[in-house]
């Protein structure tokens, strides 16, 4: 059954992710739905989206939560850091991702392209003379389509920020970081290279989106946040 999704968000676009809610309404195919969404504060966009009903939908979040995903994220963290609370996925476009990420060549996508996003929240314990740090790791993942209609994503970098270490600490900090995320990124490509063959199979699509939170297909008037969850969708060929 086709699904009319209505996402509304508290930020001036719907490509800037954050906070929003969502009202889904099936209806028979070749037919119309109508949806709304009243009395909410701070509304400043609109995204109203027809799905077909043969959309496939990975929810991102809850993949890269899922017991082995998490271990192996685990793993990555090195020099006293640890996870903190679940991985969180969002999306950005290729103008907003930080200069260092676009490196030498900026012309890579064009400004308006979105990328996914992995964020890891972590602490640092610290000895006694530094306070303790607290941050996000995100690594970059762009989707695409090929010409043979195979889904693909390729990490295209890494980032990281956090509060913290000092006096006397963060540079210990921010170097076993770089080592740690950086060569992580081998790590995260094949996992996701792992994800998509389980989802993808054989199969060819042509097109691809974002949507905001686990990709619902039903339900009136809920809430999340694109900061924290956002699904792929993809349409066979």
């Amino acid at each position: 059954m086709p699904v009319l999704s209505l996402y509304v968000f508290e930020r001036g676009g719907a490509e800037q992710a954050g906070s929003f809610w969502q009202s889904h309404i099936g209806h028979g195919a070749g037919g119309w739905a109508w949806s709304s969404i009243s009395n909410l504060p701070n509304v400043h966009s609109a995204l109203a989206w027809e799905r077909p009903d043969n959309e496939s939908v990975m929810d991102l979040s809850a993949a890269a939560n899922n017991p082995i995903a998490l271990g192996v994220i685990d793993r990555l963290l090195s020099g006293g850091a640890s996870r903190r609370g679940a991985v969180r996925t969002s999306y950005v476009t290729w103008a907003n991702v930080p200069s260092g990420v676009r490196g030498g060549n900026p012309g890579r996508h064009q400004p308006w392209e979105l990328l996914a996003t992995l964020n890891i929240d972590f602490h640092i314990s610290t000895p006694w003379y530094c306070s303790d740090a607290d941050g996000t790791i995100t690594y970059y993942l762009f989707f695409f389509i090929d010409e043979g209609g195979h889904l693909h994503a390729n990490v295209e970098g890494w980032s990281f920020h956090y509060d913290g270490g000092g006096p006397f600490c963060t540079g210990e900090i921010s170097a076993k970081l770089r080592t740690a995320v950086s060569g992580g990124m081998g790590t995260v490509q094949s996992e996701i290279d792992a994800g998509i063959a389980l989802f993808a199979g054989n199969r060819r699509f042509s097109m691809l989106y974002f949507l905001p939170g686990h990709g619902a297909r039903s339900g009136g008037a809920f809430h999340d946040n694109a900061d924290d969850n956002v699904a792929l969708a993809v349409l066979p060929r």
